[in-house]
């Protein structure tokens, strides 16, 4: 994340977005940990086999998506708008 952050971010936003990055694994763990409780005292795909089959499915259209949405540099994303571009690699400056 620190070399998309480096191709996406301003420098002075940098260490605040790295730091939200970091902080959603942490709160993934807090919200994932009950959910497995919950998951394995049910019914569903056999109980406790239950949180591989939903957090795997959970991964893998996070994957989708992750991969439809999120391009390398701003001037390779399509959807962008030209100011948005304009303001990030102008913060950013001149990549050699």
């Amino acid at each position: 994340m620190h070399a998309m952050w480096g191709d996406w971010a301003p420098v002075w936003e940098r260490s605040k977005l790295a730091a939200f990055t970091y902080a959603g694994a942490q709160l993934g763990t807090v919200f994932s940990l009950p959910i497995s409780g919950y998951l394995c005292d049910s019914d569903i795909a056999g109980g406790w086999p239950s949180v591989f089959y939903v957090f795997g499915a959970v991964g893998c259209v996070w994957f989708v998506v992750w991969m439809a949405f999120t391009h390398n540099t701003p001037a390779d994303h399509p959807r962008i708008s030209t100011s948005e571009r304009d303001y990030i690699e102008h913060s950013i400056g001149k990549k050699e």
